[in-house]
């Protein structure tokens, strides 16, 4: 098994040292543990696991204890977080391999696009705008559409031009459908972190938290949060959704049904029976995630700002948070695919 080199060090040191993994806790411990082992060249089993980090017995750690793979994934979802606020300066990141208990250190450029349009590339570059343009505020490549029973949009370039989307190809057929038409706006979940149970001194989005069911099944599992996070009963949503749901407004004629929810409430049965827009960032789809990559020859790639062409391997990745905050200038990409549903 292969050592850790010293960038790769490195970058361990800068992700420990950042507080993404908080001050303490099993998170943290997992993390210096995975990094220890893969240091050495001698990744643990998930028992192993189990046994040294969560103190599970050595009965439980033998059965199929998930405590091991949830943490793993919140962990992976963690580190995506902070190489989508804190970019990668040294020109690598850490990955977590999936189905593996080791800590890797990857290009993610590698393969990155730089021209966009060659030949009848599906995913295209928006022209470079700068850090400000509402169209930007993105944590992701770009927005998604998709026609039929499931569409999907973002926008993601400016210059605030309006479009009559329902004499176009592409919205034409969602626009003069007689279904009822569902706006699904991508949501992220935040909790407060209190100081003495009491005084609110923060909000926190975390990545691996995305409904109060959740918060209450990380604290089970972290028993010493429980007087630290607790549910505020609050979602934010991108400032650019406002934009996307003005251009919308043509789809929306004299008659038809239009109803508009949030993707952390959106149902299987909403999905079967409406045709659907979502509008929001790759990293808030939600349930509709499944059912865009499934059919797709591409996927998510690092994290939410890059999506990886499956086929020739080439990588898309957005240039925003590499630089913010600075007004400079940036390349950006967008993605748009269409299927339809499961009932036609």
């Amino acid at each position: 098994m292969t050592m850790l080199d010293a960038a790769a060090l490195a970058e361990i040191a800068r992700v420990r040292e950042s507080g993404v993994l908080g001050a303490s806790g099993r998170l943290l411990e997992l993390f210096d543990f995975l990094a220890a082992r893969s240091a050495e060249g001698r990744p643990p089993k998930e028992a192993e696991i189990a046994l040294t980090v969560f103190g599970k017995s050595e009965s439980d750690a033998l059965r199929d204890d998930p405590v091991a793979r949830v943490y793993i994934h919140r962990l992976r979802k963690r580190l995506d977080d902070f190489y989508l606020r804190n970019g990668t300066p040294a020109g690598v990141r850490l990955d977590i391999p999936k189905g593996d208990y080791r800590i890797a250190c990857i290009n993610p450029t590698a393969d990155d696009s730089t021209t966009a349009g060659e030949g009848r590339e599906p995913v295209s570059a928006a022209p470079a705008k700068r850090k400000l343009s509402w169209g930007l505020i993105a944590a992701c490549v770009a927005g998604l559409a998709i026609a039929g029973n499931i569409a999907a949009w973002a926008l993601v370039a400016g210059g605030g031009q309006k479009r009559e989307l329902a004499s176009t190809d592409v919205w034409a057929e969602i626009a003069h459908s007689k279904r009822p038409l569902l706006i699904v706006v991508g949501d992220y979940y935040m909790f407060g972190e209190y100081e003495d149970r009491v005084v609110l001194k923060r909000l926190v989005r975390d990545f691996a938290i995305n409904s109060k069911e959740e918060l209450v099944y990380s604290q089970r599992n972290n028993p010493e949060t429980f007087d630290r996070y607790s549910d505020v009963a609050m979602q934010y949503l991108p400032a650019s959704a406002a934009f996307a749901l003005a251009d919308l407004a043509p789809l929306m004629h004299e008659g038809r049904d239009v109803q508009v929810t949030l993707a952390s409430e959106l149902t299987p049965d909403r999905m079967k029976s409406n045709d659907i827009i979502y509008v929001g960032l790759l990293s808030g789809l939600g349930p509709l995630r499944d059912p865009v990559f499934s059919q797709s020859r591409f996927q998510m790639g690092a994290s939410y700002d890059q999506i990886v062409d499956l086929q020739t391997g080439r990588r898309y990745t957005s240039e925003a948070f590499l630089a913010a905050p600075s007004d400079q200038m940036y390349r950006d990409y967008g993605f748009f695919s269409s299927f339809e549903g499961p009932t036609g």
